[in-house]
């Protein structure tokens, strides 16, 4: 929902309904969980997917799993009772989670998707700053997983091009004009 809690402290904020008006997808983190809670409750009721993005357990995330379509967890990533990554993906999956991926910073990524598992390589880069690529990861997941017609392999494989793209330069920023000028005006 926002920034780390552990170190901000929480502000009052309920959820309102509203903010769910024309949205096509739901981003949780588990900071500021009852916050994010409502949003994922709000977000199931009418239809939107929420996605879970988490490097590490935290107190309520029992609950706000109940609402989660995707889970995308860091592979220190361990609910109760988990050694492995094995036990993350059987943890999940009995919750009714089909959908995880495991980053593992610059190491391909695992996934699940349904039945089907796997790895999605990941380009080797020269990286300025990684400062950021968790979070640019994520929210391009979201965007090309909205985007009609694309598969869950194809929206990690294309989150993980442009979290990799944006490591190439300094800060959380810089890198965004860049890519766009890559791509051209008509790719939005």
């Amino acid at each position: 929902m926002s920034a780390n809690a552990s170190v901000f402290s929480s502000l009052p904020v309920e959820l309102n309904p509203r903010w769910l008006s024309g949205v096509s997808i739901v981003q949780v983190d588990g900071h500021y969980m009852k916050l994010c809670i409502a949003a994922a409750r709000a977000a199931r009721a009418r239809g939107i997917p929420v996605v879970l993005d988490s490097g590490s357990w935290k107190r309520g995330m029992s609950e706000l799993l109940r609402f989660v379509d995707i889970v995308i967890c860091s592979d220190d990533y361990r609910p109760p009772g988990c050694r492995d990554t094995k036990d993350v993906v059987g943890f999940l999956g009995a919750r009714g989670i089909r959908r995880v991926a495991i980053t593992r910073g610059g190491r391909s990524i695992q996934f699940i998707d349904h039945e089907r598992r796997g790895t999605i390589g990941i380009a080797k880069i020269r990286a300025v700053d990684t400062l950021g690529a968790g979070d640019i990861f994520h929210g391009a997941f979201c965007y090309y997983i909205s985007q009609p017609g694309c598969e869950f392999c194809d929206a990690l494989s294309a989150a993980a091009r442009v979290a990799g793209f944006s490591c190439r330069y300094f800060g959380t920023r810089l890198w965004m004009e860049r890519f766009a000028r890559r791509r051209g005006p008509a790719a939005g």
